[in-house]
């Protein structure tokens, strides 16, 4: 009987045996399954490669760089393309800290408005690397045979001349005065400077022989209105304040208006409803030089896309803003004298 129940299981084993020796199917990665298709399939197009712009911006509490940054996302929209935006809250530190940021991020071009143009030399060395393409718009400070592709701008020195020589005429015209006092209240950047030399000279080509009181440095709005408020008291005589940005002016009116100093007349840079408000309306707010953020963040993204598709990018592009008064907008040409 144990013979029998040895050879039984010693059959099953072999055949278990034989079994595990006997070929196998091929896998099925030899023999790829035919699935069913439409009539109508075809194969689909690969996606385009998403464009991305990055935009670093140095502030968004003065109303032209608000409205530039708005106009920025609305047209990257338009054109299908992505877009970051950072906001350095006018701290150099901060720019080149968020240049690199979006530069590591990805994007394909990068668009600057700032006031540290002379600061960018870190920039430019990852851009590089990253083979990123930069371009500014209002910059100062930029040099000549810095590496960006190009750069928009209002020509700050000659547009100073431009509301300087404007601002003689009315001085001239309007209130009888050739001889005028006057504080001005500017920023520590070469943008602040040459609008405020320019305007300077402006003043004399106008024929205005102007005492010039003092220059104030402000960040904000309440920096211009406390140093505004400074100037009153120091200075009793004042005829003019003159500003390089909206936060200033609409400071300086805040302090004029608070001491019933109608005497005193208001102009400067830079246009939002506010200041559109008050020239309108009649105040001492006389006029305002309107430098266009649209337009100049057109042109940089033009140019931005030109560049992308290989084409030629002038790398300056400079025009002259048209300046606001009560009667209404005056250009360049019609003031100066020049075809």
């Amino acid at each position: 009987m144990k013979r029998v129940i040895a050879l039984l299981i010693g059959i099953s084993m072999l055949v278990i045996f034989m079994a595990g020796c006997s070929p196998s199917q091929k896998p099925d990665s030899t023999e790829p399954e035919t699935k069913p298709t439409s009539e109508n399939s075809e194969p689909s197009e690969p996606s385009e490669e998403e464009f991305t712009v990055g935009f670093s911006v140095i502030t968004l509490n003065i109303e032209y760089y608000a409205i530039m940054k708005d106009a920025f996302e609305e047209m990257c929209d338009q054109r299908g393309w992505k877009y970051l935006v950072t906001e350095s809250g006018q701290d150099v530190e901060a720019t080149l800290n968020d240049c690199a940021d979006l530069i590591h991020k990805g994007v394909d071009a990068l668009v600057i408005a700032s006031w540290y143009g002379d600061s960018m030399g870190e920039v430019y060395e990852l851009a590089a690397e990253a083979d990123v393409p930069v371009f500014f718009i209002n910059t100062g400070g930029l040099e000549d045979g810095d590496p960006y592709i190009s750069h928009v701008l209002a020509d700050d020195y000659d547009t100073g001349k431009f509301i300087g020589y404007w601002t003689a005429k009315y001085f001239i015209n309007e209130k009888q005065k050739s001889d005028i006092r006057f504080i001005t209240l500017t920023t520590a950047t070469s943008i602040g400077r040459n609008r405020m030399d320019g305007f300077v000279e402006g003043l004399k080509d106008g024929g205005v022989n102007g005492d010039w009181l003092h220059e104030y440095l402000f960040n904000t709005r309440e920096d211009a209105l406390a140093a505004t408020e400074d100037a009153l008291i120091t200075y009793p005589e004042i005829d003019l304040i003159h500003s390089c940005s909206d936060v200033a002016e609409l400071g300086s009116y805040d302090a004029v208006a608070a001491a019933g100093r109608t005497e005193v007349i208001i102009n400067g840079w830079d246009i939002g409803d506010e200041q559109k408000e008050l020239i309108s309306g009649g105040t001492q707010f006389v006029s305002l030089v309107d430098v266009d953020p649209v337009y100049e963040m057109l042109l940089t993204l033009d140019n931005v896309e030109a560049y992308h598709e290989g084409k030629t990018v002038e790398k300056y592009f400079t025009y002259y803003p048209k300046i606001l008064t009560a009667e209404g907008y005056v250009t360049y040409d019609e003031v100066m004298g020049k075809e």
